[in-house]
């Protein structure tokens, strides 16, 4: 039996569809095309983050850093109303859990004009029921402080749409994932002259691109075995979710203080 608190979240997931996805308005565009579809415990440290906000509701991506922490987009929750974060929810007619968000930090240095400092940590009202299907994403080291992750193979996941004109509700169904290389930060200002700066991370691939509803997803990376988070999706082409153009991310090395300071996430 659905509870009633998830029964109401139902009712507002359903809603979305009158608005159709409606994104956060201006500025550059964000979504997952070709993805593929996650089984249960393929990204277990994905979040759904449905937002409202005075005029609309929004949906994003997160990703859990901590018993009683998210890590999502600023752009996706600045001047929102209520959250509710979304756990296990590999199907979305499968969700293993809903916990409401408690507060809200944006970064400080949040620009809604550069999407600079794309980061904001949600604390949830109270602490998440790990599972095989929940679980805590790794944060990197110290160690990677500096280093470029370039031409390493990320993992993008989320539920935002797949194809720029498809007209898809958001959520989706079904999370999804695709494979992207990092590029140089040089390669990608080719793309965003006025947006990139050196506390953001680039991917780029022919075979999949994030879309409307991807922003505040996990971009992971796997090394020597372990799986560590070194991007929050932010955003990419403002005409569409095309292919051949680059996704950013904002690059979670540079903000490994600021993510301890502000939350219970470990940082060795």
């Amino acid at each position: 039996m659905v509870g009633s608190a998830a029964f109401r979240i139902i009712l507002v997931l359903g809603a979305i569809s009158l608005i159709a996805g409606t994104p956060v308005p201006d500025g550059p565009n964000r979504r997952i095309n070709n993805g593929i579809e996650a089984g249960p415990t393929d990204v277990p440290w994905a979040a759904g983050v449905l937002v409202t906000f005075p005029s609309q509701t929004y949906f994003c991506g997160g990703t859990l850093i901590s018993l009683r922490h998210i890590l999502t987009s600023a752009n996706c929750v600045n001047g929102y109303r209520t959250i509710t974060v979304m756990l296990g929810a590999y199907d979305m007619t499968r969700v293993q859990d809903f916990i409401t968000v408690s507060s809200v930090l944006v970064h400080p240095n949040f620009s809604t004009f550069f999407f600079s400092n794309d980061l904001a940590i949600l604390t949830l009202s109270r602490p998440a029921q790990l599972s095989e299907r929940v679980q805590i994403v790794q944060l990197p080291s110290r160690l990677y402080i500096g280093h470029s992750f370039n031409n390493y193979e990320t993992t993008i996941a989320g539920w935002g749409r797949t194809g720029s004109s498809t007209g898809e509700v958001v959520p989706v169904r079904h999370l999804l994932y695709f494979r992207a290389r990092v590029i140089t930060n040089t390669n990608c200002l080719i793309s965003f002259p006025l947006y990139l700066s050196s506390t953001n991370v680039c991917t780029s691939t022919e075979n999949g691109a994030a879309c409307v509803g991807d922003e505040g997803g996990p971009v992971t990376v796997t090394e020597n075995g372990q799986t560590i988070l070194i991007g929050v999706h932010s955003y990419g082409f403002s005409m569409g979710c095309e292919r051949s153009w680059p996704s950013v991310h904002t690059r979670v090395t540079e903000y490994l203080a600021w993510i301890e300071s502000n939350s219970d996430a470990v940082v060795m």
